[in-house]
């Protein structure tokens, strides 16, 4: 009759290596696939098929490509001030007024 078996909560979250309350989080967000059993909506059973489990890993599988080029930066000054030269500004001051 059935093939596969139905996996509890901790079984998959086991297998995923993630809290059973992790697990419910993604169930509860449409995430991965369950099947609702137990005593309706206040104390939810929920049971996963291997093959839910395993879209789901698919799913979020990511793959990682070489690095994409840094973009050039701009060689100019990042502002328009000036750079002031204090040692002569003090030269300046101390020089006697006429």
């Amino acid at each position: 009759m059935l093939e596969n078996k139905l996996m509890t909560p901790g079984e998959v979250a086991a297998h995923l290596h993630i809290s059973v309350k992790t697990l419910r989080d993604h169930f509860k967000a449409g995430e991965i696939a369950g099947i609702v059993m137990g005593r309706g909506k206040s104390h939810l059973s929920v049971r996963y098929r291997p093959e839910d489990v395993q879209a789901f890993i698919d799913q979020r599988r990511t793959v990682i490509g070489p690095p994409s080029p840094s973009p050039k930066r701009n060689k100019l000054p990042a502002s328009s001030y000036r750079i002031i030269d204090f040692n002569a500004l003090l030269e300046k001051r101390k020089k006697p007024k006429p």
